[in-house]
């Protein structure tokens, strides 16, 4: 579109020509952008809106966006061959390019320290955190004795490998069973407690007590080559004497 000034009859020819010069400098940048696509052999477009998602185009090709702003008015296309993906705007969007990444230039690799935890989502300080959900972890050995969480299953193993005594009254001759509570009276006559394969009940207990006041001797014996405190069998002769025995899983109970 040319102006042309007629209403003005001083110095008129000057100023039609400045502004003849000025249209002529327009269409020559015009020219040179087209000169430059079509040199290097670059897929232009242009449109309303973001490319990204919606145009599909070679990897190189460019889109003027006609409704654009400040560093969203250019893209080119850097990935996604033949797809309507990998469509960045020059300069990010952001109006002046990054110069640098935590501090460091080049190809910026991410290292230990770049970021707080406040910068990443969902995170968790390491002092004094708070889950929310479900949260999961390893289950500890049973026995375990450490600074180590507990989870719900390593407590529901200890909580079921707690002994739960069941008191049995004997006169004659008994074999026990882990979690026994022996109360035997020998004012009939001596007799013998014998305990079960230790091997069978590692860190399990039986107590066993003579109730009686004579002087009957009640005798705590073994299975197989078991040892009772490195001993075959043990005495007692004493009312209301009593020995609790703890299995080490192996062929000892003993005496706790």
């Amino acid at each position: 579109m040319k102006i042309r000034i007629t209403s003005f009859p001083k110095d008129v020819s000057l100023l039609n020509r400045a502004l003849e010069q000025a249209e002529q400098t327009t269409n020559d940048v015009a020219r040179l952008k087209q000169n430059v696509f079509t040199q290097v052999n670059l897929p232009q477009h242009e449109g309303m809106g973001s490319p990204e998602g919606a145009l599909v185009a070679p990897i190189g090709s460019i889109y003027q966006r006609l409704d654009g702003g400040s560093g969203t008015s250019l893209y080119i296309k850097e990935s996604g061959d033949g797809l309507n993906t990998g469509w960045v705007p020059v300069n990010g969007g952001a109006g002046s390019p990054v110069t640098s990444v935590f501090g460091r230039t080049g190809a910026v690799v991410a290292v230990s320290g770049d970021y707080t935890v406040g910068q990443v989502t969902g995170a968790a300080p390491l002092a004094s955190p708070t889950f929310t959900g479900v949260p999961a972890g390893p289950t500890a050995a049973p026995g375990t004795n450490t600074t180590q969480l507990a989870t719900t299953a390593f407590v529901q193993a200890a909580v079921t490998g707690l002994v739960k005594w069941t008191t049995v009254v004997k006169t004659t001759t008994y074999t026990a069973v882990a979690g026994d509570m022996v109360l035997a009276n020998t004012s009939g006559g001596g007799f013998t407690v014998t305990l079960p394969a230790a091997g069978s009940n590692a860190n399990l207990s039986i107590r066993i007590k003579k109730t009686s006041s004579d002087g009957n001797s009640l005798v705590i014996g073994r299975t197989g080559s078991d040892v009772i405190d490195g001993q075959t069998s043990q005495t007692i002769t004493g009312q209301y004497t009593n020995i609790e025995v703890i299995s080490d899983g192996t062929t000892n109970w003993w005496i706790a």
